[in-house]
């Protein structure tokens, strides 16, 4: 028969038996809420800083959107993908805008939601021959420069909703809206 244990020598943690046992695993668990607060805390500081200034444009992006927009009011501005994105509301025919300019302050693109009468009338006939829309359909239109103008077609027939790309005529062109 073995000897009884020392109930003292029982108590300590084998892994580190300077220390009774409970205060062992108590340090284990210490341990372990500080590196939670630590990460948690980290994480916060990062997006803290990625979030800030994030609603407003540098000064040569904003100068270069009122040189294009000189009539726009209520401009709201988000950052990303590598772009500055600025909406507004049309003052001629309430329709929304979106702008996207690069961190120097060059046009990429704008999108502009289109009214029925004004979309062009090629447009409008392939459209509804083509994809039997029966005027189904939203338009906006996508200027780039150095570009013609594109129109991005969200076709709604059937239940369902397709977006085709095309141009003033209405054939389709391939692109890939980065926006």
């Amino acid at each position: 028969m073995a000897p009884p244990a020392c109930p003292y020598h029982a108590s300590l943690s084998p892994a580190a038996p300077f220390l009774p046992r409970h205060l062992y695993n108590n340090t284990i668990i210490m341990k372990k809420v500080l590196a939670i607060v630590f990460l948690v805390g980290t994480n916060t500081l990062l997006f803290a800083q990625n979030d800030h200034h994030h609603d407003q444009a540098p000064p040569t992006v904003q100068q270069s959107f009122q040189r294009d927009n000189p009539n726009a009011a209520n401009v709201s501005w988000q950052q990303g993908n590598g772009h500055w994105h600025a909406k507004h509301v049309d003052a001629t025919n309430h329709h929304a805008v979106d702008t996207y300019y690069d961190r120097n302050g060059q046009h990429l693109a704008t999108h502009r939601e289109m009214d029925r009468r004004d979309i062009p009338h090629d447009l409008d006939t392939r459209v509804n021959n083509r994809y039997h829309a029966g005027g189904n359909y939203d338009a906006v239109k996508i200027e780039r420069p150095h570009h013609a103008e594109i129109y991005k077609i969200n076709i709604k027939a059937h239940g369902r909703s397709r977006i085709v790309y095309a141009d003033a005529h209405g054939r389709e062109v391939n692109y890939r809206d980065h926006y």
